[in-house]
């Protein structure tokens, strides 16, 4: 029998076993290893040392971090991250562990939850090829997310759990909204802004969805009801900062508004194409489908083919959250190459739902058959960086994300990708004329098995860095040893250049500290240089020195 004979199919477990699995083989792409790098980010350290502040003083009503109270953040992200990592925190200690297991976990649901959206309305091929796809997307696993304590895993499990809630509470009208309008009580007391993505998603699709409109006055209802609940942090510290309300509410206007441009191609394009770009290296290669799982939503939508109702319903839902999180952040001036992140759960079931319903076609037209080859033809052409990409070395904010083109002696990208495009095509159409009805499962299989054999491969490439220590992490490490140990320290000590949040976190209030003179008062985001002048000890320096 000739190898084309073969059967092929994607995976599609019973949803307990696919659970099973996911869970698996996020050990080692989103667990392993999390306690033993450095601190990555400046966000990470910022929340970490408010909440072991709060726990070391027992007052959790209030944000400070190196001695300042920050009222911004009192406001925009607070109360229910800090209170969730300290007690934590309470439990293991301060450690890079207890910075990060709430991120990691809250991406471990993100992927189950994404699979069990994807299940409810379009089969477990899907969910789990969908999920997959959410597990080994590179920008999800470390920039600035499921790796590092951050709160872009948390904002994701949030949405997706939204978008499931919104789609099963369409197709079941006995079901009430409770749970759902708690989940945005909670996503605004974890990060405010983001709660305008899914309520202003789920209104577009009341007006965009007649099916859906009969339950919009249910909907508000329990908005109104719950939004008491919602406000109680808010309400208490607004009486607290009475004066400072008013600045929150205009450094946000100013993020709106154009302060923090992207820069001389800034504005609505010029963001567009920042987060194109973020996306491109973050994704890859799964960004090679996005069109065609965009085309196959769009086709299903406008009811091409054997799609039930429901289906094409959830379809919509899915799309407009998608297309919200890419509108809410480019109308923001503010840019964070992490802001991208939101979208990786929408991003990734779509790609499932396009490999399932590949796996079900009879028959390819030619222009189809090109773009997968020319898809496949740009995995190999585009590059971006892998062997000796270190993720752990630097904020996702200025660590660098490159995607280049590979080059060979006689052969650019320009002609390799059209020679290699035609090379794969020619296969393909032999393939299926020998295979016939078994030609699209074998090519849904083969797409699944190179796309997210690829993403596994550099998602996991990164954890030969998983013992990276930083400057400041190596100096913070002498030091305690030298503790221990007993051993002098010889002050004043030099702290490599680094952001004042991540000194505050590192050595806070354990050391006297003073920023270099050379240096301007610390700025966002800027790197400072500091002294360590002596030892100031505190809770955690006694019980070092017993």
């Amino acid at each position: 029998m000739s190898p084309i004979q073969f059967r092929l199919s994607i995976p599609s477990p019973a949803p307990g076993i696919a659970l099973c699995v996911l869970g698996a083989l996020s050990i080692p792409l989103i667990f392993m290893g999390i306690g033993q790098y450095g601190v990555v980010g400046t966000d990470e350290a910022f929340y970490q040392d408010i909440a072991l502040g709060m726990l070391a003083r027992g007052d959790f009503f209030e944000l400070r971090s190196g001695g300042a109270i920050y009222v911004y953040d009192t406001f925009a992200n607070a109360p229910l991250q800090y209170w969730a990592r300290a007690g934590v925190a309470a439990i293991l200690g301060k450690s890079m562990l207890s910075m990060r297991i709430l991120s990691a976990l809250s991406a471990l649901f993100a992927v189950w939850v994404t699979y069990r959206m994807i299940l409810f309305s379009w089969g477990r091929r899907a969910a789990f090829s969908g999920a997959l796809v959410l597990l080994t997307s590179f920008q999800f696993l470390y920039l600035h997310s499921a790796r590092t304590g951050e709160l872009e895993p948390t904002v994701c499990l949030i949405l997706v759990s939204c978008a499931y809630l919104f789609m099963r509470n369409l197709a079941d009208s006995s079901r009430h909204w409770f749970f759902h309008h708690l989940l945005l009580a909670v996503l605004f007391n974890v990060k405010a802004p983001t709660v305008f993505i899914p309520i202003a998603a789920e209104v577009i699709a009341f007006a965009l969805i007649p099916s859906a409109r009969f339950r919009l006055a249910e909907w508000l209802k329990w908005g109104v009801f719950l939004s008491p609940v919602a406000l109680l942090w808010h309400g208490y510290q607004a009486l607290q900062y009475p004066e400072q309300v008013r600045s929150v509410f205009m450094a946000v206007g100013h993020q709106m508004s154009g302060d923090f441009a992207v820069g001389p191609g800034g504005g609505l394009l010029g963001r567009a194409l920042y987060y194109g770009e973020k996306l491109l290296f973050g994704s890859f290669p799964y960004l090679l489908l996005y069109p065609f799982a965009l085309i196959g939503a769009g086709r299903a939508i406008l009811g091409r083919g054997e799609v039930a109702p429901n289906e094409r319903r959830a379809t919509q839902i899915l799309l407009i959250y998608l297309f919200t999180v890419f509108a809410f952040y480019v109308a923001i001036s503010k840019v964070g190459p992490w802001y991208i992140v939101h979208a990786y759960p929408f991003l990734a079931a779509l790609v499932g739902l396009y490999l399932a319903g590949l796996h079900r076609k009879s028959e390819h037209a030619p222009a189809g058959l090109i773009a997968i080859c020319l898809a496949l033809s740009l995995v190999f052409w585009l590059k971006p960086e892998i062997a000796g990409y270190n993720p752990f070395s630097a904020d996702a904010y200025v660590i660098p994300m490159r995607t280049a083109w590979r080059s060979f002696p006689y052969l650019g990208p320009k002609l390799g990708v059209a020679i290699f495009s035609a090379v794969i095509l020619a296969g393909l159409l032999l393939w299926q004329r020998r295979a016939g009805a078994r030609f699209s499962p074998g090519l849904a299989a083969a797409l699944f098995a190179v796309f997210i054999g690829y993403g596994t491969i550099r998602s996991l490439a990164p954890l030969a860095y998983v013992d990276h220590l930083s400057p400041i992490a190596a100096l913070d490490a002498d030091l305690r040893e030298r503790v221990q140990s007993g051993s002098p320290i010889p002050f004043p000590v030099d702290v490599p250049r680094t952001h004042p949040w991540v000194v505050n976190y590192y050595f806070y209030p354990d050391f006297d500290l003073r920023v270099s003179s050379q240096e301007a008062p610390p700025a966002y985001r800027k790197p400072m240089e500091y002294v360590l002048l002596g030892w100031k000890p505190g809770r955690e320096a006694r019980a070092a020195k017993k």
